[in-house]
């Protein structure tokens, strides 16, 4: 299942338990990396965790949450949010 939004950044993973959303990870960014600004994670790959604790990007996590059964219909937008599954 997916279980948390996340974004990829330069190779580290940040994540915000839901019902956290990316703009969540965005803004807690200076928290999270002592010194970045909160725009630090803002060009970085945004995608969700699995209950594994893999990251998938966005639309891995949609096929992954329809396989599981996290998801049904039709998304909001074109891709995969966490308004579609919390």
């Amino acid at each position: 299942m997916i279980v948390s939004a996340a974004i990829r950044k330069n190779g580290i993973i940040y994540s915000v338990e839901k019902p956290g959303r990316h703009h969540n990870i965005i803004h807690n960014t200076p928290k999270l990396e002592v010194g970045k600004p909160a725009s630090y994670v803002i060009d970085g790959e945004q995608g969700f965790l699995t209950d594994e604790g893999k990251f998938l990007n966005r639309n891995d996590s949609e096929n992954h949450a329809r396989a599981c059964g996290q998801l049904v219909g039709k998304l909001i937008g074109s891709v995969l949010t966490s308004e579609d599954l919390w």
